[in-house]
């Protein structure tokens, strides 16, 4: 089945790329689809109409819209990335107003995602371990405010109405609390571990907003940079094959999953041989009869 799905990708592949401005998105969706079709023809184990729906179903959410583009300005529509523009209402007026980050970059052919995917990988997994790290330094304080927030625990002198601990009142129980002595030593390193935590916090969320913000400019300067070639590389390849790619093995994992259940069902309705049950049956219709002869029951 892989190598059914690989032979059509390949063939989709070469031909999606040789499109250009002016194409016809209707003729080339009747191409691929129908390729499809046949790729699934005869083959026992699927049905061809369900992977012929998933690849409309790709094509109305993903593909028909980025044909248009390229049918208007081919492969170049790759090279536009825009900022995201949100309408909200106030009063009798609409105000438009620019989404920050990344999250408001569009690109006309690439989402942002797809390109730090390709290209900056290394740069979202350093971003991505700075926020493990912050999720962590959190739980750790969630922990420490659920042992010792309670009332005379460590940390009750610090916490406010809500459960939190805000860096206000921490500071304000440092300072209530006095130099660290034999009596309120415990106290003393509780709040102190506490504060380190929520320091360190703050540190990482600082050079995750820098990093993003790093990321997001590297992002925008990349999108004018790409070549015809890379363009069609990232779009047909990385978005276009790999979003039908795992469609269809989700599309197989069911039914590999159907055919496991099948197969555990048939191996418990079978795991007993007949000549066993037989037998058993055989063993107790004597001890039925022994039985009934001691009550008095003879049958000729």
């Amino acid at each position: 089945m892989d190598a059914v799905f690989d032979t059509w990708k390949n063939e989709t592949t070469a031909c999606t790329k040789a499109l250009d401005k002016g194409l016809h998105p209707k003729q080339v969706i009747h191409e691929i689809s129908e390729n499809l079709l046949k790729s699934y023809t005869d083959k026992k184990l699927t049905d061809k109409y369900a992977m012929y729906q998933h690849l409309l179903n790709y094509w109305a959410e993903t593909m028909q819209d980025d044909m248009y583009e390229l049918s208007a300005d081919g492969w170049k529509a790759g090279n536009e990335v825009r900022r995201i523009i949100k309408k909200t209402k106030k009063g009798d007026k609409e105000i438009e107003k620019q989404v920050a980050g990344i999250e408001g970059l569009e690109g006309r052919l690439m989402p942002p995602s797809l390109i730090i995917q390709v290209y900056f990988s290394k740069e979202q997994k350093a971003i991505d371990e700075l926020k493990a790290q912050s999720e962590a330094a959190i739980a750790k304080m969630d922990e420490l405010r659920e042992v010792h927030g309670v009332e005379d625990g460590l940390l009750s002198n610090a916490i406010d109405d809500k459960q939190k601990i805000s860096k206000k009142n921490l500071q304000q129980a440092v300072k209530d609390l006095g130099k660290r002595n034999a009596d309120n030593a415990d106290e003393y390193d509780m709040l102190q571990q506490y504060k380190k935590l929520m320091d360190e916090e703050a540190e990482l969320q600082i050079k995750i907003k820098e990093a993003l913000k790093t990321l997001e400019a590297a992002i925008i300067k990349k999108y004018p940079t790409l070549s015809i070639d890379e363009i069609k590389t990232v779009v047909v390849e990385k978005k276009w094959m790999q979003g039908m790619e795992q469609r269809i093995k989700t599309e197989m994992d069911n039914i590999s999953h159907r055919l496991t259940q099948r197969i555990k069902e048939l191996a418990e309705r079978y795991e007993t041989p007949l000549p066993e049950l037989a037998g058993e049956v055989e063993e107790i219709e004597k001890k039925v009869n022994t039985h009934l002869e001691k009550m008095g029951f003879v049958w000729k």
